[in-house]
C-alpha cells in the first residue's frame, strides 16, 4: 500500500484533529447541556418524591436516604417556619397557643429562654420567681395557668411577672377576698393569649394594685368587682367590666391610663379621685340616673381626654368638687349629657367631640368654669350647645356649634378679647374676628392669632406675618424662628419700651434645626408694604438677627421704608448673632453704634456681620474686615479656622468680659490686626490673646493692646507647636501682669514696639525670638517670686528672659538687635538661664552664647559678655545706661613672631597669630618676604636671576624667589635652521627661534641633457640654500621611445577592455559553486520525494 511522505502524513494528521474537534465541541456541549439538564430534572424530581412521595428515589437518580433526609429537612423547615411565625406574632391566639411553655402542675413558669417549670399553684410559682435586677436578672417571668385557679395571690416586692390566663380563669381562694393584689414596683401584667380568660372576684375587687405596684391590664378579662387601683395601672386591651351591682368597674385614687381595651360599668364605669388620661379605648357605662355616667370625676381627680370614645346613656362624664376634666381630642357622647361639670369643677376643651342625643353636649353649674377653645358640640334638637347657671363661666376662644344661630351656643357666655362667633355653613364657629396679627402662608391660606409674638412665633418657614394693628410688647418679644419668613408692618408700628427683657423686639432669627431649601430664598425680612404710614420699630434694641446653627447662613433684609428707633437708653438699632448678617448699605452701616463688621463675601457681596468671626468665615480669600465703630462687650474675637485680618479702622474694641479678648482657637489659623485699641477692663482668666492650637498666628500692626489685672498679655502653651507673634509699630500694656509668654515652638518678633509688664516683659522657653527697631522699648517693673509649681510662666522680673528649661521644646535662635530693655533693681533686662522644673530653681546656663545674641540696644544693667553676638562686647553708656558694641580691631601690634589687633573703643585685644610671610616683596637689587597680617618684613636677600625668558622680540632673566626681572636685550642669530617647510634662525643667547619663514626656491641646472643621455635639475632656497631631490631632463631625442610607451599603453588598455568584456574569472567560479550548490538541494529534494517500497 501506498504511504505518505512525513510532511503529507502530518498535515493531514492535523487536519483530522481539527475536524474531529470541530464536531465534537458541539456534540461535547450539546451533552453538557443535556447533564445540567438531567441534574435538574433529577433534583426537580427528587424534591417531587420529597414533597409528593411518589415514585421511587432510583427514578429520580437520589438514594434512598438522601430522599429521606431531603423530606426530614423540608418537614424541619415548615416547623422553623410554622414556629417563628408563633413567636414573632404574639396578637396570634392559635400560634402563641402553640409555643406556650407546657409542664406539668396546674400553672406553668418560665423565665426568658429558661425551662419551663410547672406548679401546683400560682403563689408557689411566684414564690420562686425572684426580684428584678437590671444587671442578674431582668427577664419577666410568664406564669401561664394550665387550670382554673381558685386562690388569692400577691406579687410583691420587684417581681416582673406576666401572667397569661391561657383561656382559664384566676378566682379568689373565698368570698369577698381579692385574686390578685399588686405591689410590685416592677411591671406586672396580665394577658390571655388564647381568648376566654378571665380574673373575677366573688364579692369584691377582683384586683388590687397597692400603692407602690404597677399593674397593666393587656389582653385579658376582669370582672366582678374589677379592679381598685392605689398605683399605676395601664389598660392596654382586654376588658375591665363591673358584675357587682352598681359597684364600678374601676377605681382610681392614683395614676391610671386607658390606651386600648374596655371599661365597662354600670351606673359607673371609672371613678376617678386621681389622674386619669384616656388615650384610646373605650369608655362606658349601662344606665341612667343622676349619678350615672361613664367617667365620674370627683374630688381633685384630673382627666384628660385625647382620643378614644367615651359613652353613656347618661352623662358620659361628669366632674364635681375641684376635679379638673380636659379634651383634646376623642369623641365624648352621653345620652343625657357630654361633659357635665357643677360645683367647683373645671372643664377644658382644645379639641375632640362632645355630643348629647337628648340634652347638652356640656353642662356647666354652680361656680363650674368651661374654657373652650376649639372642639366640635352637638346637643339634642332644640337644645342650647352648652348649659350654663347663671353662677357658672364659659369663656370661648374656639369651637365649632351645630345651632341654628350665635344665641343658640349658650346663655350668656364671654367671649375671649378679640373673639366672636360667625354662622358659616349651617352651624356657629367661634373664632378670632379681630386678630392682631395674621400668617399668610405659601398657599395663600391664613392663620390669625391675637398677639404679635405668637404670630411670629409660629410662622411656617417661607411665610408671611403681617400687622394688623400696632403691636404694643410687654413681657415678652417676638421671635421669628424659620427661614424665610417676612414681617410686614402693614402700616403699622411695633412699640418695644414697655419690654425690658435682654432680647431684641423683633428677632429675625431661626431656631436649631431649621433648614432652608434649597431654590427658595431664605432671607428673614422687615418690610412695610404701605410706606405711607406706621412702619416704626421702637425699642432699647430694636431688631436683631440670628442662626439658631452657626454654620448656616441667615441674611437679613430691612426696608428702606422701615424706620428703626432706639429707646430707653440703647444703643445698636441691631444687633447681629452667630451667622446672620446684612448687606451692607450706607443706611445698614447706621443700625450700628457698637461695632459692626464689614467684609466683602465669597459671593461678591458686601456684608455686615455682629462679630468678627462670622464676618472672616464668609470672607472673601484675601479680603479685610473692617470693625466699624467702637465696640464694648464681652465677645471675645474668634479667629475662626482661617487667616483674617482685623482692621480696627482706629476705633476701640473694649472687652468687658473675663476669658480672652482675642482667642486664635483652631489649628492653622490667626488674626492680623491693624489700627486701633483693644481693651480689657477686667483681670483676665486667661489672656489677652489666648493661642492655645499648633501652627497660630497673631500679627499685631499700629495697635494698642491695654489689659487691666494680673493677666497674661499673650500666651501661647508648651504642648503647641509653630506659632508666630509679631508686634509691629504696636504696644502691649499690662502694667500688673505679664507680657508674652512663649513656650511654644515658632517665632516671636517685635519690632519698633513697646512691651510694658511687672513679672516680665518676654519669656521665651522656645522657638526663635527677635527683638529689633530703635522704637522698641520692653520693661519689667517687677522683681522675681518664687515658684511654687513646675510649668507655666517663671516670675523673673526682666524684660527679657530666655529660659533653658528641661521638658520644654528647643529653643532656637533669639536675637536682640535693638531697643530699650528695663528691669528693676531686683533684676536684669535681659536674663538667660536654665530652669528646673523639678526643684524649681535657677541655674547656670553654659551654652546660652549658642542661642542667645545681643548686638545692641539700651540696656538698665550690664549685658552678660556670654550672651553678646559674635564680636560684640558689652559696653557702659555715656548716660549710666548698659549695651554692647561691636568690636573696632583698628590698632594694629607686632613682635619678631607674631602679630594681634587692639579694639579701639574698648582696648580689647585680639589673641596672637604667627607671622605669616606670604606677601613678596622686592626693587631692583634685594627681594623680601611681607606677612599678610601685618606690616613685618623678612630679612632682604639678593636677586637670583636664573630663570631666562623671552618672546618674539627678545630675551631676559627672571629671579627664581620673588619673580623681578631684567631688561630686555634683542636676539642674537648667526645661522638659519631649515626642514622640508622652512627655514628660521637660533638666538645664541637664549635659544628662542626666529625669523621662521617659508623657503623661496629656483631651479638649478646639474646636467644638460643630450639627445642621447637624459640630464637632471633641483629647487634650491635662495636664503638658506635648502635643496630639493633632483628630477630627470630627458635625452633631446627621445621621440622613438614616447612612441613605444604609446605602444605599451596601448596593449595594455586591450587587456583591460578585454578582461571587461569576458568578466572576471573569480566571478565564474562563484556562479559555478551557487548554481552546484542549487542543484544538490534539488537533488537531495528529489531524494527525499523517492517513492518508497
Amino acid at each position: 500500500m501506498r504511504q505518505l511522505s512525513f510532511a503529507s502524513r502530518t498535515a493531514r494528521l492535523a487536519l483530522a484533529f481539527l475536524l474531529a474537534f470541530v464536531m465534537c465541541a458541539p456534540v461535547s456541549a450539546h451533552a453538557e447541556e443535556s447533564a445540567e439538564g438531567a441534574s435538574d430534572s433529577a433534583a426537580a424530581g427528587q424534591a417531587n418524591s420529597q414533597v409528593d412521595q411518589a415514585g421511587s428515589p432510583e427514578d429520580s437518580g437520589v438514594s434512598s436516604g438522601q430522599a429521606a433526609d431531603a423530606a426530614d429537612g423540608v418537614d424541619a423547615r415548615e416547623a422553623n417556619a410554622a414556629s417563628g411565625a408563633a413567636s414573632g406574632e404574639e396578637g396570634s391566639s392559635a400560634q402563641a397557643s402553640a409555643s406556650a411553655p407546657v409542664a406539668a402542675g396546674a400553672v406553668t413558669m418560665q423565665q426568658g429562654a429558661g425551662e419551663a417549670k410547672g406548679y401546683d399553684s400560682l403563689a408557689a410559682a411566684l414564690a420562686d420567681a425572684a426580684d428584678y435586677d437590671y444587671k442578674t436578672n431582668k427577664d419577666t417571668y410568664v406564669i401561664t395557668l394550665n387550670e382554673n385557679v381558685s386562690e388569692s395571690v400577691v406579687v410583691d416586692g420587684k417581681k416582673r411577672v406576666t401572667i397569661d390566663l391561657n383561656g382559664k380563669t384566676l378566682s379568689p381562694a373565698s368570698a369577698g377576698s381579692v385574686a390578685l393584689m399588686v405591689s410590685s414596683t416592677q411591671a406586672v401584667t396580665v394577658k390571655d393569649t388564647v381568648g376566654g380568660g378571665e380574673i373575677v372576684g366573688d364579692g369584691g375587687d377582683a384586683v388590687r394594685v397597692g400603692d407602690s405596684g404597677k399593674f397593666t391590664v393587656a389582653g385579658a378579662a376582669v370582672k366582678a368587682g374589677a379592679i381598685f387601683n392605689q398605683g399605676t395601672l395601664t389598660v392596654t386591651g382586654g376588658s375591665v367590666t363591673s358584675q357587682n351591682g352598681t359597684y364600678p368597674a374601676i377605681v382610681n385614687e392614683k395614676t391610671m391610663t386607658i390606651s386600648d381595651g374596655s371599661v365597662e360599668g354600670p351606673d359607673v364605669a371609672v371613678s376617678n379621685l386621681g389622674t386619669l388620661t384616656v388615650k384610646g379605648g373605650s369608655v362606658s357605662n349601662a344606665n341612667t340616673g343622676a349619678d350615672a355616667c361613664a367617667i365620674y370625676a370627683q374630688g381633685s381627680g384630673k382627666v384628660t381626654v385625647s382620643n378614644g370614645e367615651i359613652t353613656s346613656p347618661g352623662t358620659a362624664v361628669s366632674a364635681c368638687h375641684s376635679a379638673s376634666v380636659a379634651v383634646t381630642g376623642g369623641a365624648v357622647s352621653g345620652g343625657e349629657c357630654g361633659v357635665r361639670a357643677a360645683e367647683s369643677a373645671t372643664v377644658a376643651i382644645s379639641g375632640g367631640s362632645l355630643a348629647s342625643s337628648g340634652g347638652y353636649a356640656l353642662s356647666a353649674s354652680d361656680s363650674a368654669a368651661a374654657t373652650i377653645s376649639s372642639g366640635e358640640f352637638t346637643s339634642a334638637a332644640g337644645k342650647k350647645a352648652i348649659e350654663r347657671t347663671p353662677t357658672a363661666a364659659v369663656t370661648l376662644s374656639g369651637g365649632v356649634f351645630s345651632v341654628a344661630s350665635v344665641a343658640d351656643i349658650c346663655d350668656s357666655p364671654t367671649f375671649v378679647d378679640r373673639y366672636g362667633a360667625v354662622e358659616k355653613d349651617g352651624r356657629v364657629v367661634v373664632e378670632m374676628i379681630r386678630p392682631a396679627a395674621v400668617v399668610v402662608n405659601e398657599d395663600g391660606t391664613q392663620t390669625a392669632y391675637d398677639t404679635f409674638t405668637k404670630a411670629c412665633s409660629n410662622a411656617p418657614a417661607y411665610s408671611t406675618v403681617k400687622l394688623m394693628e400696632d403691636a404694643v410688647l410687654g413681657k415678652y418679644s417676638a421671635e421669628v424662628k424659620q427661614f424665610g419668613v417676612t414681617v410686614d408692618l402693614n402700616g403699622f408700628s411695633i412699640d418695644g419700651t414697655a419690654y425690658t427683657g435682654s432680647n431684641a423686639a423683633l428677632t429675625l432669627g431661626t431656631k436649631y434645626g431649621a433648614k432652608p431649601v434649597d431654590g427658595k430664598d431664605s432671607t428673614l425680612r422687615l418690610i412695610n408694604s404701605k410706606p405711607e404710614a406706621g412702619g416704626k420699630v421702637t425699642a432699647k434694641l430694636p431688631v436683631a438677627g440670628k442662626s439658631g446653627d452657626s454654620s448656616l447662613e441667615v441674611p437679613v433684609f430691612i426696608g428702606e421704608e422701615v424706620e428703626l428707633a432706639v429707646a430707653n437708653g440703647g444703643a445698636d438699632k441691631v444687633k447681629l448673632a452667630s451667622s446672620a448678617y446684612l448687606v451692607y448699605t450706607e443706611k445698614t452701616s447706621s443700625f450700628f453704634s457698637n461695632g459692626g463688621f464689614k467684609v466683602n463675601a465669597a459671593d461678591g457681596t458686601q456684608r455686615v456681620y455682629g462679630a468678627y468671626s462670622s464676618a472672616a468665615k464668609y470672607a472673601a480669600e484675601g479680603s479685610t474686615v473692617t470693625m466699624l465703630n467702637d465696640f464694648t462687650g464681652d465677645e471675645t474675637i474668634y479667629s475662626g479656622n482661617k487667616v483674617a485680618t482685623l482692621d480696627l479702622g482706629e476705633h476701640t474694641y473694649t472687652y468687658t468680659g473675663t476669658q480672652q479678648v482675642l482667642d486664635i482657637n483652631y489649628d492653622n489659623a490667626g488674626i492680623v490686626l491693624k489700627n486701633g485699641t483693644v481693651v480689657a477692663t477686667q483681670a483676665l482668666s486667661q489672656a489677652g490673646v489666648a493661642m492655645l492650637y499648633n501652627n497660630g498666628t497673631l500679627t499685631m500692626d499700629h495697635v494698642v493692646m491695654n489689659i487691666a489685672g494680673d493677666s497674661w498679655g499673650i500666651g501661647t502653651n508648651g504642648t503647641n507647636v509653630g506659632n508666630v507673634i509679631a508686634l509691629k509699630d504696636s504696644t502691649l500694656n499690662v502694667p500688673e501682669g505679664l507680657g508674652i509668654y512663649f513656650p511654644s515652638t515658632g517665632s516671636v518678633t517685635i519690632d519698633n514696639s513697646v512691651i510694658n509688664a511687672k513679672h516680665f516683659g518676654i519669656q521665651v522657653c522656645a522657638g526663635d525670638l527677635t527683638v529689633t527697631g530703635d522704637k522698641t522699648v520692653v520693661t519689667a517693673t517687677g522683681a522675681p517670686q518664687a515658684k511654687t509649681d513646675g510649668d507655666g510662666p517663671i516670675i523673673d522680673g526682666a524684660a527679657i528672659s530666655v529660659v533653658e528649661r528641661e521638658g520644654y521644646r528647643d529653643l532656637g535662635a533669639v536675637a536682640i538687635e535693638g531697643g530699650t530693655f528695663k528691669a528693676s533693681d531686683a533684676s536684669k533686662a535681659v536674663k538667660a538661664y536654665a530652669f528646673s522644673n523639678a526643684d524649681r530653681v535657677e541655674g547656670e546656663w553654659p551654652d546660652a552664647g549658642s542661642v542667645v545674641a545681643v548686638s545692641g540696644g539700651s540696656f538698665s544693667d550690664p549685658v552678660d559678655e556670654g550672651i553678646c553676638a559674635d564680636g560684640f562686647a558689652p559696653q557702659q553708656n555715656a548716660d549710666g545706661t548698659f549695651g554692647v558694641h561691636e568690636h573696632q580691631f583698628t590698632i594694629s601690634h607686632s613682635d619678631a613672631d607674631s602679630h594681634w589687633a587692639e579694639c579701639a573703643i574698648c582696648g580689647a585685644v585680639s589673641s596672637k597669630q604667627a607671622h605669616s610671610f606670604t606677601v613678596v616683596q622686592h626693587d631692583g637689587e634685594n627681594h623680601w618676604m611681607k606677612c599678610e597680617g601685618c606690616d613685618a618684613v623678612s630679612a632682604k636677600t639678593a636677586h637670583a636671576f636664573t630663570v631666562v625668558e623671552h618672546d618674539g622680540e627678545g630675551h631676559w632673566t627672571k629671579c627664581e624667589v620673588c619673580g623681578m626681572t631684567t631688561e630686555k636685550a634683542p636676539h642674537v642669530s648667526d645661522a638659519w635652521s631649515s626642514d622640508a617647510e622652512g627655514h628660521w634662525g637660533t638666538c645664541s643667547e637664549c635659544g628662542a627661534t626666529v625669523d621662521k619663514t617659508a623657503h623661496n626656491f629656483e631651479w638649478v641646472i646639474d646636467k644638460e641633457a643630450t639627445e642621447a643621455e637624459p640630464g637632471s635639475k633641483h629647487e634650491q632656497c635662495t636664503t638658506c640654500g635648502f635643496g630639493k631631490e633632483p628630477v630627470v631632463i630627458p635625452a633631446t631625442g627621445a621621440g622613438d621611445s614616447a612612441d613605444a610607451s604609446s605602444a605599451a599603453d596601448a596593449s595594455d588598455a586591450d587587456q583591460s577592455a578585454a578582461l571587461a568584456r569576458t568578466g572576471d574569472s573569480s566571478a565564474i567560479l562563484i556562479g559555478s559553486l551557487a548554481l552546484a550548490s542549487i542543484a544538490a538541494a534539488a537533488l537531495l529534494l528529489l531524494a527525499r520525494r523517492r517513492v518508497i517500497g
